[in-house]
């Protein structure tokens, strides 16, 4: 089984408990997520022979990331790999930054 892990490294602000890698500067985010899309194209054949079953956004605190920027990068990983048996996709959330307005739109995508 394979699964693909989203390292989502921005928080709004950095808490005592975390040993995480994360960054309270939430600039970087647009690079980042450029660079996970790069990232994936320049190691595609990783991956070409396994099915993939679950996508994992972790972090920092992924619900920072725009719901359309999160399906971008569940549809680059459609489009590189065989993504037809995923069996779950989880993304770690604050409950501070979401709405039900961020939660419809994340259940539209998949």
């Amino acid at each position: 089984m394979a699964g693909l892990y989203f390292h989502i490294p921005f928080c709004k602000r950095i808490c005592s408990y975390c040993d995480f890698f994360r960054e309270a500067d939430l600039s970087g985010m647009a690079p980042a997520l450029s660079a996970m899309h790069q990232e994936m194209e320049e190691q595609r054949e990783f991956l070409h022979d396994r099915d993939i079953r679950t996508i994992y956004f972790g972090g920092g605190t992924p619900s920072l990331v725009a719901p359309a920027d999160v399906q971008s990068l569940i549809d680059r990983a459609h489009r590189l790999w065989n993504c037809n048996g995923v069996e779950e996709i989880t993304l770690e959330a604050n409950p501070d930054d979401i709405s039900a307005e961020n939660v419809a739109q994340l259940r539209t995508t998949d």
